[in-house]
């Protein structure tokens, strides 16, 4: 493979023209976690989304 032609001179992402290349099917897999406090695992349990203002309640990552 050689260099990659997403990326300028400083490291900066930049767009390419993919409008000549050929169609194909691709698949992709995510993981990821959440994490809240048990307040709000309750909360959402019941049906009840967390109050607003409580972003602090959960965190997530991309695994």
């Amino acid at each position: 493979m050689g260099e990659f032609t997403h990326f300028n001179q400083h490291g900066d992402a930049i767009m390419v023209d993919i409008s000549k290349k050929a169609e194909t099917a691709r698949e992709a897999i995510a993981e990821g976690r959440i994490s809240m406090n048990q307040e709000c695992f309750d909360q959402l349990k019941a049906g009840s989304p967390p109050p607003p203002g409580t972003s602090q309640c959960y965190s997530w990552k991309i695994l």
